[in-house]
């Protein structure tokens, strides 16, 4: 997992090359948001009953980045990630 600081210098890293490609100003530019804002204040428990719910493993183990990695061992952390990208 990375640390705090390296998160922030991958967001900043980030919101540079966005702001090539997107308007941050007016009152419709693109807004960088982190998803700590959030998620911080939730317990884990709280995530599995909420999200959790709408995902399992079968549909996880479909994926092709992780069903090349069942054979050398998949860690939770890996299909929690899984979750929270879909």
């Amino acid at each position: 997992m990375l640390t705090k600081e390296d998160l922030d210098k991958n967001v900043a890293a980030l919101t540079a090359q966005l702001k090539k490609l997107l308007d941050f100003e007016g009152e419709n530019g693109a807004e960088v948001v982190n998803n700590a804002d959030w998620t911080n204040n939730r317990t884990y428990i709280d995530f599995l009953r909420e999200v959790g719910v709408h995902y399992n493993v079968n549909m996880m183990t479909k994926a092709e980045c992780y069903a090349a990695r069942l054979k050398e061992g998949l860690t939770f952390l890996e299909l929690r990630i899984y979750a929270c990208t879909r």
